[in-house]
């Protein structure tokens, strides 16, 4: 008897040590189980999203840096034209974050989120470098006024570019930093630490991106033209895709719980239904 009660006691320690290594919040491995706090989350992988978002930041204001003067010089846009379009297309980027936001919440996931639009990133910037590299989708050099315009085609191609990378943009603003916060549980005094310090980091990322944009990367394209100045932010755009999905292992995961604004606009429907039909006093 007293032999079964001392082999038992260590299975029960054993016990104790593995449920408590657990997240408290519900998030689950790659492999879809309850993440465990020795493998998953924290520094290990918050690290990746913080490269993410500093090739991100990066592409996004090389690009806002350049394209007014690219339109002008390079697709012979007039200066109002070559305003507008810049204006609607970065006003769409940040517009668009109620679309990556809502299928995040809804359908996707963060990381499926992130990983899509990513993509549709990628292909946008892939776009706007075959532009500025081939002459068949920009036109004739402007030597003489009045300059060549842009046909249908180019104009089509170049809108597909910048739109896709509009749409990318949109899609990962709201969920990079939430899928940041996600390898912390709120539940642990020293992951609640980690987590200040991990926004500290993700905002650095942040400003360092558009400042390597608006030195390094103008630099590049003043000296060496329009296709390096947007092909390294494409080709950086691209590997921050690899190296968020080498973070994967690492990485705790919320299930979909449904948008705030499906509910929102629910109410607002229903809302809306009984004011037309009239509400009826209670006898």
């Amino acid at each position: 008897m007293d032999k079964f009660e001392t082999d038992e006691k260590p299975i029960m320690k054993e016990g104790a040590l593995s449920s408590s290594s657990l997240v408290s919040n519900g998030s689950v491995n790659f492999r879809g189980r309850i993440a465990d706090k020795r493998t998953t989350g924290g520094w290990k992988a918050s690290s990746f999203v913080i490269a993410n978002e500093l090739a991100e930041r990066l592409a996004f204001f090389s690009i806002a840096v350049s394209l007014a003067a690219y339109l002008v010089l390079k697709m012979s846009q007039s200066l109002p034209t070559a305003a507008t379009l810049m204006t609607n297309w970065s006003g769409s980027a940040f517009l668009l974050t109620i679309v990556g936001a809502f299928l995040a919440d809804a359908y996707l996931g963060r990381f499926r989120t992130i990983i899509i639009f990513s993509c549709l990133y990628s292909i946008g910037m892939v776009m706007l470098t075959i532009s500025s590299t081939m002459d068949s989708l920009r036109p004739p050099p402007c030597r003489v006024r009045p300059c060549a315009q842009p046909n249908a085609g180019q104009n089509a191609f170049l809108t597909g570019a910048l739109a896709l990378i509009a749409l990318g943009t949109g899609g990962i603003k709201p969920c990079v930093s939430s899928f940041g916060a996600d390898q912390y549980d709120e539940a642990d005094e020293k992951e609640v630490k980690d987590k200040s310090g991990f926004f500290n980091w993700f905002f650095l990322a942040i400003n360092m991106g558009a400042v390597l944009a608006v030195t390094v990367m103008a630099f590049i394209q003043d000296r060496l033209g329009y296709a390096w100045g947007f092909g390294i932010p494409t080709g950086m755009m691209i590997f921050s895709i690899v190296i968020l999905a080498t973070g994967m292992p690492f990485y705790r995961f919320k299930k979909p719980m449904g948008s705030p604004f499906t509910r929102f606009l629910q109410v607002v429907v229903a809302s809306l239904r009984n004011h037309f039909r009239g509400v009826k006093d209670k006898p």
